[in-house]
């Protein structure tokens, strides 16, 4: 099973033409006037670490509200890593119906292998 060695919330996420990792905007909180809202894209960025490779992993993204209700759901993409850590990169679209913190988390088979919080406020 991988491990994650980073992972962050941001506005945006590339690689380059250099295939090096563009990070645009990392954030921990979000304001708004209103609610619900449907903010812009949110990008959940992670480097993952394999301990044999190489190897090909189903990764999941699920996002969860403050009341732990699943707002979005990813089934999975898969990954092969032909190295050591991939980094990996899933842009999340969706409105977020209250204020609150929501739950950001990357799964593997429906087990959780990392969460990021990601506070929402007026």
């Amino acid at each position: 099973m991988p491990t994650v060695l980073w992972a962050l919330l941001c506005k945006k996420a590339e690689r380059n033409q250099y295939k090096e990792l563009d990070i645009i905007g990392e954030f921990i909180e979000a304001r708004f006037k209103t609610f619900p809202v449907t903010p812009p894209p949110i990008f959940l960025v992670a480097r993952l670490r394999f301990p044999d490779y190489p190897v090909i992993y189903s990764i999941e993204t699920r996002v969860s509200d403050p009341d732990g209700r699943i707002l979005s759901f990813d089934a999975g993409t898969e990954l092969e890593s032909k190295n050591e850590s991939i980094i990996f990169i899933r842009e999340i679209k969706g409105m977020f119906p209250t204020p609150g913190v929501y739950s950001f988390d990357l799964l593997i088979k429906g087990k959780l292998l990392h969460s990021i919080n990601l506070t929402m406020s007026f």
